[in-house]
Parts: C-alpha cells; sequence; structure tokens
C-alpha cells in the first residue's frame, strides 16, 4: 500500500513537472512567462524614435511615461526596491520635458527648435536608459523564477530517483525513461537561464554606454544655451551702439547740410537730387578755356573740403562739365581736367583720396540751353556731388 503511495505521488509529480517544461519547450520563454503570473509587456526598444515636430515629441514623451508606469508597476510587485529612486527621477524629467515642449507652443527660430530637439533628445536617452535598467531588472527576476523552478525540478528529480529505487520490474523502466527525459528538460531550462544572464549582462554594457551619450548631450545643451545668452547679450549691445551711432551721423550730417546751404552764392548753387548733395561751382572760377583754379575758386574750395573733413562718410564725385562750343575731344579734355583739379585740391586740404573719384562729361549733361551765352555759361562748371543714397545714418545699403 505504502509502496502504490509513493508511485501515485511520484508520476504525480513527474506530470506536473514534465507538463510545466514541455509548455516552456514548446511556447518559448513569452508563454514561461505567463505560466510564472508574468503580465510584463516585451522589452523596450533601446533607441528612442526621432521627431520631426512638437505635437511628435509630446506624443512620444506621453508614451514614456504611460511605458514608465507600466515597468515600475511590475517591477514594484516582483519587489524590486531600487526600481522606485528611478522610476521617481525619469517621472520628473519626462514631466519637466513635457511642460517646456508645451510651453514652447508653436515657437519658430532656428534656436528654439535647436534647443526643443536638444532637450527631448536628453530626456529621451535618459528614459530609455532607465527602461533598458528595468528591462535588466526584469530578467533578473524571470532568472530568479527559473532557478526556483530548476530547483523544484531538482528536488522532484531526487524524489523520482529514491521512488524508482524502491520499484521494480516495468514501472521502475518507465520511471527511469521519464527521469532521462526529465533531465533533458531541466538541462534545456539551464540553458535558457545561461542565456538570459548573458543578455543582462549585455542589456548592463549598453546601459553604461547610454549614461554616458546622456551624460554629453546635457553638457551640449548646457553650453548650447549659454552661447544662446551671450549672442543675445552682444546683439542688444549691438543694437545700442548702432542706434547711438546713427544718432550721431544724423546730427553730423545737418550740421554739414547746414553748412553746405551756407555757401550758397552766385559762384556756388547748393542743391539735392536722388544722388544726395550736389554743389555746383560756375564756370567764372576757371579761367576761360583753361582747368587751372583760379585764387578764388581756391578759397571756396578750402571752405568746402573743411566741410567734407567732418562729414566723413559718403563717397564724393567730382563732375566737370562744358558748353557746346569747340570739339567734343576738347571739350571731354577740358571737363576732366577741370574735375582732376578739383578733385586733387580738396584731397590736398584733407578729404580722403579713397572718397574721392573725377570725371569728365563734356556737354552732355546740360542743366541750361546751350543756344543763348547765359545758358552755356550755367553750363560750364564743375558738380560736387555728396553720395548720400550710400548711406542709411550708418548703413551701407546692398
Amino acid at each position: 500500500m505504502n509502496k502504490i503511495k509513493i508511485i501515485a505521488s511520484a508520476l504525480t509529480a513527474l506530470l506536473c513537472v514534465s507538463g510545466t517544461v514541455m509548455a516552456f519547450d514548446r511556447d518559448g520563454a513569452g508563454k514561461y512567462n505567463r505560466l510564472a503570473g508574468s503580465t510584463a509587456p516585451n522589452s523596450f526598444s533601446a533607441t528612442a524614435p526621432k521627431s520631426n515636430s512638437s505635437s511628435h515629441r509630446i506624443a512620444e514623451l506621453e508614451e514614456f511615461d504611460r511605458k514608465l508606469d507600466q515597468e515600475h508597476a511590475f517591477l514594484k510587485k516582483a519587489g524590486v526596491a531600487s526600481a522606485t529612486p528611478m522610476y521617481v527621477e525619469a517621472k520628473g524629467r519626462v514631466k519637466e520635458t513635457l511642460v517646456e515642449e508645451r510651453a514652447r507652443g508653436n515657437q519658430q527660430g532656428r534656436k528654439v527648435v535647436t534647443e526643443a530637439k536638444q532637450a527631448f533628445t536628453v530626456c529621451s536617452t535618459h528614459v530609455t536608459a532607465v527602461l533598458m535598467q528595468f528591462e535588466r531588472e526584469r530578467n533578473l527576476v524571470n532568472a530568479r523564477r527559473m532557478a526556483a523552478e530548476r530547483d523544484s525540478m531538482l528536488i522532484v528529480l531526487h524524489n523520482l530517483h529514491e521512488a524508482i529505487s524502491r520499484i521494480e520490474g516495468g514501472r521502475a523502466f518507465k520511471l527511469a525513461q521519464d527521469l532521462e527525459a526529465t533531465k533533458g528538460k531541466a538541462a534545456d531550462l539551464q540553458s535558457d537561464l545561461e542565456a538570459t544572464k548573458g543578455r543582462a549582462a549585455h542589456l548592463e554594457s549598453d546601459l553604461e554606454a547610454t549614461r554616458g551619450k546622456a551624460a554629453d548631450l546635457q553638457s551640449d545643451l548646457e553650453a548650447t544655451r549659454g552661447i544662446a545668452a551671450d549672442l543675445q547679450s552682444d546683439l542688444a549691445a549691438t543694437q545700442a551702439s548702432l542706434a547711438a551711432e546713427r544718432e550721431r551721423l544724423r546730427q553730423v550730417m545737418e550740421d554739414a547740410q547746414k553748412r553746405l546751404n551756407e555757401l550758397q552764392s552766385d559762384l556756388i548753387n547748393v542743391s539735392k537730387d536722388a544722388r544726395g548733395t550736389i554743389i555746383s561751382m560756375s564756370d567764372i572760377l576757371f579761367e576761360t578755356g583753361r582747368a587751372n583754379l583760379t585764387a578764388n575758386l581756391k578759397t571756396n574750395l578750402a571752405r568746402i573740403a573743411g566741410i567734407l573733413m567732418v562729414y566723413k562718410e559718403p563717397n564724393i564725385l567730382v563732375e566737370g562739365h562744358t558748353d557746346n562750343v569747340g570739339s567734343r575731344e576738347r571739350n571731354q579734355k577740358l571737363s576732366e581736367d577741370r574735375a582732376k583739379n578739383v578733385m586733387n585740391f580738396i584731397s590736398e586740404n584733407g578729404v580722403a583720396p579713397e572718397r574721392l573719384t573725377a570725371i569728365g562729361s563734356a556737354f552732355d549733361k546740360p542743366i541750361a540751353d546751350n543756344s543763348t551765352p547765359e545758358g552755356r555759361a550755367k553750363n560750364r562748371r564743375v558738380d560736387l556731388i555728396i553720395m548720400e543714397e550710400e548711406l542709411d545714418y550708418g548703413q551701407k545699403k546692398d
């Protein structure tokens, strides 16, 4: 009677163990986890997807938040106390990044987009590292469960071995066969356990590498924010300096224009057109048919040069003009010589040579009728053109 009870007990244990191992062998590690009571989701990928918009980043941050809750609930149920500090830190970082992302809204600009992407990358890298750590802890929990199952099976095998030694005949042979089969399943389970430990070690290595990358990204983000703050400060200082310079130039130009207007006389005419201020000197300031500067012309040019030395920014075009009496060749040369002589004189009196250009226009640009003596006298002139269209109170036009 006792032998029958022992055999029945041994067979019941063998069937239970054999059924569990066969279920693992047939359905794989995923179903084994379900047999062991695990409700854990599949492992989280170590590479977070890239995002190209604020709405995508917000959706991914919310998904991170959900996965953190799910993974922490599993580990907490399994009694892994070390998961809670990592969970709290990761949840806080996700919440902070979500607040910043929602605050940015639809803001545009290269600096805003760059900061948003960098903040998201730092957060996603950190959360991915935490999820990888959680996966490692999950594997360790499963490994411990599998080790416990293995130990239980070894106990059953030991009991079976003792029962077989006391049983004779065909039943003993059958139990021996079952024992060998169970040993094979146990060997497979041991192999799976070693593979799980190897994967856990690999995940540990990936986790350390990810932590290093997260630290580098955090450092880059802080450096970028510092550079942005410096640029903002420099921009404000530059704008203030530019405003002051524009005001200074405006005052200088007003004063110079007033002094130029004071030169208005029978010999000198001051006017303005689209190019700027034009100082026109009549032919009476030259000897007839010659380009030499008269004493009277030199006196007036010296006064003009003194004004132009203060009026520093614009370039000056010196144009010589004649009436239509005589050949074009003679009038062209005469207009060029007069323009050059005037340019050289004001240069010698302090106006920078690089600001000056002299050209002769002969009788191509009359301002009066060449058919009358009065008109021809007006056309025989030298114009100083202060090219103010190049200025915008201190800024050159493109």
